[in-house]
């Protein structure tokens, strides 16, 4: 028979952390590699939303401005309409920030689900 208390423990450490409950529950081999995929999802989730939000190569409109010995500005030279061009002009994702996000949601996501799904055998093989 499984009891409550024991197994909420498991489950809330698997859902914290996968591979959490499952160390704790005396899988050790199970709970580490869980515990490394989840790293590894959360490393590429990252790396994908650094590709997203700043992709390498955007377009960076530099102006032109001259200034006198004072440090007065004299003139300054300002093209809205490629200003508007550049500031809206929001280039779209690469594939490979897209397979990262899904990878690194995706994986986290399911050791997690596995972890929870697991919790009730977990309990009972502990035994307590």
């Amino acid at each position: 028979m499984v009891k409550s208390k024991e197994y909420k423990k498991i489950m809330l450490r698997s859902l914290l952390w996968p591979g959490w409950g499952h160390l704790y529950a005396g899988e050790k081999k199970k709970g580490w590699i869980l515990f490394t995929l989840t790293l590894i999802g959360l490393v590429l989730l990252a790396w994908g939303a650094q590709l997203w939000l700043f992709p390498q190569g955007a377009a960076v409109k530099e102006k032109e401005v001259n200034i006198d010995e004072e440090g007065i500005i004299l003139d300054e030279e300002v093209d809205l309409e490629a200003t508007e061009e550049v500031s809206s002009a929001i280039p779209p994702p690469s594939p490979l920030s897209i397979v990262l996000l899904l990878v690194g949601l995706g994986v986290p996501f399911w050791t997690a689900l596995y972890g929870i799904k697991d919790s009730r055998r977990l309990s009972v093989k502990k035994g307590v």
